[in-house]
């Protein structure tokens, strides 16, 4: 799993050029009735996810298709 490594991750992401605004969605539990997600940019991901206790097993979505987040979520 990657959230142990999110923060270095991102950081390696921008290094190479990703915009720091650049959506992420961060989804914990997935299909599960307990899944949680959060949405933030890739320079904020790693401490939104510490202060929202959002850790493994999770899946990480880097890019535009994040910013679907809210669309998505609707249509369970």
């Amino acid at each position: 799993m990657g959230m142990s490594r999110l923060g270095q991750n991102m950081e390696r992401l921008m290094d190479g050029g990703l915009a720091p605004t650049t959506p992420v969605a961060v989804i914990r539990n997935g299909s599960r009735p307990e899944q949680r997600s959060l949405l933030a940019t890739a320079a904020t991901i790693e401490r939104r996810c510490r202060v929202e206790d959002i850790a493994s097993p999770a899946v990480v979505v880097v890019g535009s298709v994040a910013s679907l987040h809210d669309v998505l979520g609707s249509l369970r």
